[in-house]
């Protein structure tokens, strides 16, 4: 970093920063149980503060000396009294209203989680849940750079103290909302059989919103992304908004059989009969992308998702020590992207739309009283050109011996 920041001490930090950041976090949860443990009902809040982010000024050597009002509370205020305001003050010592602004504000977001159980028998429970999650946005309704945007201001005979006046009042510095997160969950798990049978069946719907994209209309209705003959130009002030909804449902299900000691089948099947963008403020109504980002299935979401895995273990006779495995995976096809490049109804790419098998051979036994296992795992075992989404493919068929001993 230039100047050389060795020599300010941490005395002088104020000077660079004026504050260090605090965080504050509270967590509360609940748990209990009614009608003889039946009821089983469940709860938990988060929340979080960070004061006052870190900052630095931008550097101007030597700028810890020959920045007026580095050490006042508000540096803008100061450079806006001098002669000729923030237009010809900032250019001067090289320091950003936008960078400067907003860092001084609060990161806070809260999340929570409840839900209950309740056993119809003893091996038979049914259950629902609701969780919330949040992601700063990390951005400003706006941003701009307030010395091209009074230019701007200027050449279409503008007053630029009236422009930022109006830009500053239409929220143009305040924090976006934070990105949420909400999944909703009711199903059904049961132990059959002496726990030979385990299973769950769950309906569950996620959503995303509050997700940070341009407001297409709001830059659009901004007069100073035109020239003077009314032609949009390269925007001066680009508007955001936290409106954008994406939302998935469907249906998951897990068995694990277990009929003796044996053998065991792990299967899970997935449907996620939807998975689409619901609201996106970025797009604009004429946009030819529109049907894309509207119509196709959110990216990497695919619609059918199929897990087997089998393993029986010999424990008498000759192959006694010898366990065989295997599995498939399936996928239905995926979307990479929703942009148009990518759309397959144009002949873009898609994933997916694969069936991998997995194998497992092993042998337990003892090499001079020591417990030693061998195990051969072959992944993609036909070894089938495929991709589960991304822009690249998955490997080929791999084969790999382990062996494991025990003490």
């Amino acid at each position: 970093m230039f100047p050389d920041l060795a020599r300010i001490t941490e005395r002088e930090r104020p000077v660079i920063d004026r504050y260090r950041p605090r965080n504050s976090e509270v967590y509360l949860s609940y748990q209990g149980a009614f009608f003889n443990d039946r009821l089983n009902v469940m709860a938990g809040y988060r929340e979080e503060k960070t004061y006052n982010r870190q900052q630095q000024l931008r550097s101007n050597p030597p700028w810890y000396d020959t920045v007026p009002g580095a050490d006042s509370g508000n540096q803008l205020e100061y450079f806006e009294s001098l002669p000729g305001g923030l237009a010809a003050n900032l250019p001067k010592y090289d320091v950003s209203e936008s960078y400067n602004r907003g860092l001084l504000g609060v990161l806070e977001g809260d999340s929570m989680q409840y839900g209950a159980t309740f056993a119809i028998t003893p091996d038979i429970n049914i259950y629902a849940g609701r969780s919330t999650s949040y992601l700063p946005n990390g951005g400003f309704k706006a941003i701009y750079n307030e010395t091209t945007v009074r230019q701007r201001a200027i050449d279409l005979g503008r007053n630029p103290d009236t422009e930022m006046a109006r830009i500053r009042a239409q929220g143009s510095d305040s924090f976006l909302s934070n990105e949420e997160g909400v999944n909703e969950e009711i199903g059904v798990k049961t132990t059959l059989w002496d726990n030979k049978l385990v299973a769950t069946v769950a309906l569950f719907r996620a959503e995303r919103t509050n997700l940070r994209v341009d407001d297409v209309q709001a830059q659009r209705d901004e007069p100073l992304n035109y020239d003077a003959s009314g032609t949009p130009t390269t925007a001066q002030v680009r508007w955001f908004s936290a409106d954008a909804l994406q939302r998935t449902e469907g249906l998951e299900l897990e068995v694990i059989w277990s009929p003796n000691r044996n053998y065991q089948a792990v299967f899970s099947y997935a449907n996620m009969w939807t998975a689409k963008v619901v609201s996106n403020p970025a797009v604009a109504p004429e946009s030819v992308d529109r049907s894309s980002i509207f119509d196709l299935r959110l990216a990497n979401a695919p619609k059918t998702s199929v897990n087997l895995w089998n393993k029986y273990t010999f424990s008498d006779g000759p192959l006694a020590g010898f366990s065989v495995g295997g599995g498939l995976r399936h996928r239905s096809e995926i979307i990479i992207s929703q942009s148009r490049d990518w759309d397959p109804r144009y002949g873009g790419a898609t994933a997916g739309d694969y069936t991998v098998f997995d194998l497992l051979l092993g042998y337990n036994t003892e090499i001079w009283g020591i417990r030693t296992a061998f195990n051969l795992n072959v992944t993609n075992l036909t070894d089938k050109f495929y991709s589960e989404g991304g822009w690249n493919y998955n490997a080929g068929r791999e084969i790999a011996l382990t062996t494991r001993v025990s003490f």
